[in-house]
């Protein structure tokens, strides 16, 4: 898949809206729906998107673009994400693969896995910043609920990126 620069930089500001769109939802709608308790994680998804779908040389700057603007609103700093969304990166690079993700059930099931990867590779990272390992397990079951239900919806909220990052064939007679 190439993509022109122009298309390119069109997709990709498109997908940085959507982002942007999925955040302000995030941060003001579904709280007053569910608990405070339950955060959705859309730049995990996003990430994972663009790290299984998008053959590009730019990903890593495309994630440190999409990790910027989460950390507009999150108090996680946007270095600790960036960071997980390259060890990630490199992680699905090796085993998208031998992956298939052609159902439901494993598109959600695989999502879900990603998402509980980076909530456990933020909680090691935290736990060593403030050099305390005591609620570990706490947190890293903290958002297993909401990454479920994040992961249930996963296909449903990855139709506009599929859109957005469709590549049209040309018909060869």
């Amino acid at each position: 898949m190439r993509y022109t620069p122009s298309d390119f930089t069109v997709r990709f500001l498109t997908t940085v809206l959507l982002l942007l769109f999925f955040e302000i939802i995030g941060a003001t709608v579904l709280p007053s729906l569910f608990s405070y308790e339950y955060r959705f994680f859309f730049l995990g998804v996003f990430c994972i998107y663009i790290a299984l779908e998008i053959p590009s040389s730019l990903q890593p700057y495309m994630l440190l673009v999409l990790c910027w603007i989460h950390s507009i609103f999150s108090v996680e700093g946007w270095a600790i994400n960036c960071l997980i969304a390259l060890i990630l990166m490199v992680i699905l690079s090796v085993i998208k693969d031998l992956i298939q993700l052609g159902t439901y059930i494993s598109r959600a099931l695989f999502y879900f896995i990603g998402l509980f990867i980076w909530d456990f590779f933020r909680v090691v990272i935290i736990s060593l910043k403030s050099n305390s390992f005591e609620s570990f397990a706490i947190l890293v079951t903290d958002d297993l609920i909401a990454n479920l239900l994040l992961a249930l919806l996963t296909p449903i909220l990855l139709l506009p990126l599929m859109g957005i990052w469709k590549v049209y064939k040309s018909i060869e007679t």
